[in-house]
């Protein structure tokens, strides 16, 4: 799930503060099952790896 929250919030940019990354990240997270809905469908699935 970071992987996903990084790539889409904060790849390639730079914020001015820490107010303004966590924003980034918030928006990102409140997004998910509105906006970006098809790719965590496609994340979350049943086919875990057991070591």
């Amino acid at each position: 799930m970071w992987k996903f929250v990084k790539k889409t919030a904060l790849a390639n940019r730079s914020f001015a503060d820490y107010s303004a990354f966590k924003a980034a990240i918030d928006a990102t997270l409140d997004g998910l099952g509105i906006t970006h809905k098809a790719a965590i469908a496609t994340l979350l699935t049943l086919r875990l790896k057991t070591l």
